[in-house]
């Protein structure tokens, strides 16, 4: 009975990891690029104002 139970506690702590994991993915997958553009951005504009 013991192991039974063990397991079950197992699989919702596999179950919590695996959402917490996901919501950082998508976290992530949704403020990098505009981080990224963002950066991009600034770094382009650097070379145009010394540029010119």
């Amino acid at each position: 009975m013991r192991n039974c139970s063990f397991s079950h506690v197992l699989q919702c702590r596999a179950r919590e990891i695996i959402l917490e994991t996901t919501r950082i993915v998508i976290f992530s997958i949704i403020f990098f690029p505009r981080a990224i553009c963002y950066n991009l951005e600034i770094f382009i504009y650097k070379i145009i104002w010394r540029e010119f």
